[in-house]
């Protein structure tokens, strides 16, 4: 029968940290100690049901929002590679551009040295907590899916006044 397991190993290049398998041993998903996550059906979703949600309304325009983002290539400090190795958008870049609202600020932690109990914040040269920044990347997918729809609009009322315009410039040459 299909199993999951918790592994405690990591080791250079990502070894898994989580996994669950068919019966016959068949990786159904991963999570890696890189952070990647691995799945057999390249499916994963949210509770979108309907009836467990109120106040749906039609998203306005996310065109503006969508244009100001930055697509950047970069690496991690901690990964010391010699150049960039991901892409995506940086949080203090999305904040500067009015959209806060896809950036989480998280607490630094640390597992205690001795692996028993909580984890523990990093301090600061001042003895303050210190924070990094997260991106909610699928409300981010989402205002790019709207922004999708916009464009298709657009190209598709364009190409109507194409085809009006050169059935117009048809009749005028004909005449």
């Amino acid at each position: 029968s299909d199993y999951t397991r918790v592994l405690t190993y990591t080791s250079v290049g990502g070894s898994p940290v989580w996994q669950s398998r068919s019966g016959g041993g068949t990786i159904k998903s991963e999570i890696e100690s890189n952070g990647d996550y691995q799945s057999a059906t390249n499916s994963y979703g949210s509770t979108s049901d309907s009836r467990l949600k109120e106040h749906i309304v039609d998203s306005g325009s996310q065109w503006n929002d969508i244009k100001a983002m930055r697509v950047r290539k970069y690496s991690f400090i901690a990964d010391k590679t010699s150049g960039p190795t991901q892409i995506g958008v940086i949080a203090q870049e999305l904040e500067a551009s009015g959209m806060s609202g896809l950036v989480k600020t998280k607490p630094y932690m640390n597992p205690p040295a001795d692996g028993d109990g909580p984890d523990q914040p990093v301090l600061d040269s001042d003895g303050n907590a210190t924070n990094y920044k997260t991106v909610k990347y699928s409300v981010l997918h989402m205002k790019a899916l709207k922004a999708l729809q916009e464009a298709m609009a657009k190209i598709e009322s364009l190409e109507s006044e194409m085809t009006a315009l050169k059935a117009r410039v048809a009749t005028l040459e004909a005449s």
